[in-house]
Formats: structure tokens, sequence, C-alpha cells
């Protein structure tokens, strides 16, 4: 889903789908969180933005996969 408001383009309920098949991407959280910045990138792409247009990423996530997605040593409290 995505809304433009105010200026800024606001996206929510982002899943690691392969835009291309439809599948849900089969592998571990890195590979779900690598399909779900592609999904964001190409979206971004469409109004003329990319990654370093972004200004927040929220996620929800679970403390035991917390380190495999904010890398090594992250704490819960950032993801």
């Amino acid at each position: 889903m995505a809304v433009r408001g105010g200026g800024l383009f606001f996206l929510s309920g982002q899943v690691a789908q392969n835009r291309g098949t439809g599948e849900l991407v089969d592998g571990d959280v890195a590979q779900e969180a690598d399909q779900i910045l592609r999904n964001i990138a190409a979206t971004l792409a469409m109004i003329d933005k990319d990654l370093f247009d972004v200004i927040r990423v929220g996620s929800t996530c679970p403390m035991e996969v917390a380190p495999v997605v904010l890398g090594g040593g992250a704490s819960l409290a950032k993801c």
C-alpha cells in the first residue's frame, strides 16, 4: 500500500513477495529483507525516487531475528 500526503509518500505492509512471480521468497530473514527492499525500491522508482530519498523505515521483528536483520550486536530497541 502506498499513500501520498503532505508532500510525503508512505508505504506500509511490505512483504517478501517476488514481483515477477507473485511467490513469497523461500529463504531466511536476510533474503526476505532483501526482497522487501527491492520491492520498496521498485515502488519508489515509479515516482522517480530511490532508497536515498527514504526518511524513515520502521519494522517489527521477533527478538530472535533482530540481530540477523540489523547485524551483529544490534539491540531489540532498534528493531
